[in-house]
């Protein structure tokens, strides 16, 4: 279920086990987004020595694709150490 765009936990609004609406009226709050704080943090890597970007990836469940467009760089991109790179 969503609401503008944002998910809703369809528990919150259906009891599956009596296949009935939990209430007629459902209030939207601030509350019931309070998951997409966390979602939509942004999070860094440091390089450090011996670092790839595919090792980078694998660490964080990330595509070494999505890393390069998050970064503007590219598969070939020489990383130094001390970098940060953006993985969210």
């Amino acid at each position: 279920m969503r609401y503008q765009g944002n998910a809703i936990a369809p528990t919150d609004v259906f009891d599956f086990d009596a296949l009935t609406l939990k209430e007629e009226e459902l209030e939207i709050t601030a509350a019931t987004f309070e998951y997409l704080k966390e979602a939509r943090k942004v999070r860094y890597h440091r390089v450090r020595s011996g670092d790839t970007l595919s090792h980078i990836g694998r660490r964080y469940g990330v595509s070494v694709t999505k890393l390069c467009r998050l970064n503007g760089i590219s598969r070939n991109s020489v990383l130094r150490i001390g970098q940060r790179l953006r993985i969210t």
